[in-house]
């Protein structure tokens, strides 16, 4: 008589320290997943995992985060590292914005949040200025800002800025369905966006602002 024998290893319990790591993630996972358009199959997937089988686990505290998938994590979820493993006291990855195409940029803002949308790259943070968590990049890709902004020069937008008068913005204008970075000029109610190439004014009516341009090349416009 032959005897089968289970000899699936039981998985360890996590210790306290893990459970509370484990409950930091599923909470930041809980109240960002929306706002970043995210769901654990496209987490996965960004993360460079095959399936959403690991990534559950570790959401679901039944798999302990290693030291790589606490730094993933947070990249993904736009977080520091620390929020997720306070004991990190160290950020191990520098903290980064997304660089996106300027016509990505009317599908990262209109709704409020910035869905999780495709980018060219992530580039470091400017460090020293306040930027928002919705904050990205762009890349300027003609001469239309003259000397403000010469063509091939990188802007860290903050859609948590207003418009400021004579300093450049970005725009989304439902209507055409296109976006336009430029300077923006508010004179006796009536708000247009200027170029420096002798292009015409845009007017803004309809428009959606998806940010104000804070930084160049580590200089505060």
């Amino acid at each position: 008589m032959s005897v089968a024998y289970n000899c699936r290893m039981k998985r360890r319990d996590l210790t306290k320290e893990e459970k509370e790591i484990a409950d930091n993630l599923k909470r930041i996972w809980l109240s960002k997943k929306k706002e970043l358009g995210l769901t654990q199959e496209t987490g996965a997937a960004k993360m460079g995992w095959k399936s959403q089988g690991t990534f559950g686990q570790y959401i679901n505290g039944t798999l302990p985060l290693n030291t790589d998938a606490k730094i993933k994590f947070a990249e993904l979820l736009m977080v520091d590292v620390t929020d997720i493993d306070p004991s990190m006291s160290v950020p191990a990855a520098t903290p980064t914005i997304p660089l996106l195409d300027l016509d990505v940029v009317g599908k990262w803002i209109p709704e409020g949040a910035p869905h999780f949308v495709e980018f060219k790259a992530r580039i470091p943070k400017p460090q020293g200025y306040s930027l928002g968590s919705k904050a990205y990049a762009i890349e300027i890709e003609d001469n239309s800002l003259g000397d403000l902004a010469a063509q091939g020069s990188q802007l860290a937008i903050d859609p948590d800025s207003p418009p400021e008068h004579g300093k450049i913005a970005v725009f989304y204008l439902p209507d055409h369905g296109e976006t336009h970075v430029g300077v923006y000029m508010s004179r006796a109610g009536k708000e247009t966006l200027k170029f420096l190439d002798g292009s015409d004014s845009i007017s803004l009516k309809g428009a959606i602002c998806c940010g104000k341009a804070k930084v160049r090349l580590a200089e505060e416009l």
